[in-house]
């Protein structure tokens, strides 16, 4: 049988048999003209191939194995091969499916993220856009939105610390009566200008006093800041202080 007729009749490709023959796996006479051509026992001994290569052997232990006969021992041996192999891929897909739900659940807290951007957005739009536009202009708004848009969620988790450090330091600077011009005052200025810096394209110090005027006005800043009675003045009093 012909090399084009055994490679049609096994599925194996040209090159794949004449490899074989390379390595004295199967070795078929060859014509005059360097034809191969395969006996009944080139055929037998090539299925036998095919067979140690299913069961995962390496070609050379196939050539040491082919003029033996297929021994328990070395079934058993295969199979305990094959088994810590079937362990080994089972560890890696075990990795790369908690690597793929680490992903899936990054990439959902990601969109929730930048959904829940988008909500604050609309909601001050809704609320306050008017109004800030017309104290602020319309290209500071949008640039305002930006960067807060732009926010990762790190960053806002950073931004949110210093807002609860800040209110914990305002209650602590009332409750003790200290002063604005005191160091706890100066700390807490920092704080509030470390807070605008995730919020405000580039920060300016006319613009935070200025921002002080509002909330002086705003009770809805007031209240903000309100942790306890006296909070929001102290804030105030304390920028101007210290910026």
């Amino acid at each position: 049988m012909w090399i084009n007729e055994v490679s049609e009749l096994t599925g194996l490709t040209k090159r794949t048999l004449r490899y074989y023959d390379t390595l004295g796996l199967v070795s078929p006479e060859a014509d005059e003209s360097g034809y191969r051509n395969y006996s009944d026992e080139d055929l037998e001994r090539l299925y036998r191939v095919m067979l140690y290569k299913g069961l995962g052997l390496s070609l050379e232990r196939i050539k040491e194995s082919l003029d033996e006969e297929l021994s328990l021992e070395l079934l058993q041996g295969q199979l305990q091969h094959l088994e810590k192999e079937r362990n080994r891929v089972d560890e890696q897909i075990n990795l790369l499916k908690a690597a793929i739900i680490s992903k899936e659940e990054k990439h959902m807290t990601n969109r929730k993220f930048e959904q829940f951007k988008q909500q604050q957005i609309d909601f001050n739009e809704q609320h306050y856009g008017e109004e800030i536009r017309n104290q602020y202009g319309e290209s500071a708004v949008e640039a305002a939105n930006a960067k807060f848009n732009g926010l990762t969620e790190d960053e806002y988790n950073d931004a949110s610390a210093i807002d609860a450090q800040l209110k914990k330091l305002l209650t602590e600077a009332v409750h003790t009566k200290a002063l604005p011009s005191d160091k706890i005052g100066a700390d807490i200025a920092e704080l509030h200008k470390a807070w605008l810096n995730y919020y405000w394209p580039k920060y300016n110090r006319e613009m935070h006093l200025g921002l002080m005027m509002t909330y002086e006005a705003d009770t809805r800043f007031k209240d903000y800041y309100n942790v306890t009675t006296g909070a929001a003045d102290y804030l105030i009093e304390a920028i101007k202080c210290h910026i």
